[in-house]
């Protein structure tokens, strides 16, 4: 009986560790359809489609997996509110900034380095911000 010293899960917990393991098992699938298609067909815009898709399921269910265990572990911070600012312009320009790295990316360089300057500068007063506030 090694579940009877477990104390038992809130629905919550329960609804997080199930997503967790859905975005894993779907990025495992499409990481090897990925592999699959790209030894089949060797064509460029799928491939790199699959594997960002895959890459993206997999950030979630690590993410939302992480989060499961900070709930077994009781932590005090587990709903981010200790981290995270509660109003800010930061995330609209990180916003801004991901739309002009990647039009950057197909249109030349004319976008991509403001979009990266733009970017960076976004993240760090998104963490200085939130930094501030602790």
């Amino acid at each position: 009986m090694a579940g009877a010293d477990r104390e038992v899960r809130s629905p919550d917990e329960r609804q997080i560790a199930i997503q967790s393991r859905m975005f894993l098992a779907i990025g495992a699938a499409v990481s090897v359809m990925t592999v699959i298609y790209v030894l089949a067909s060797y064509e460029e815009a799928g491939s790199v489609m699959l594997a960002l898709a895959a890459c993206l399921s997999l950030v979630c269910g690590t993410y939302l997996w992480f989060q499961a265990r900070a709930a077994d572990e009781d932590d005090p911070a587990q709903d981010g509110e200790e981290y995270l600012p509660h109003a800010s312009i930061w995330p609209f320009w990180i916003g801004v900034a991901a739309f002009l790295v990647s039009n950057g990316l197909v249109l030349g360089i004319w976008f991509l380095v403001p979009g990266a300057l733009l970017m960076t500068a976004g993240i760090v007063g998104f963490i200085r911000q939130s930094r501030r506030r602790n």
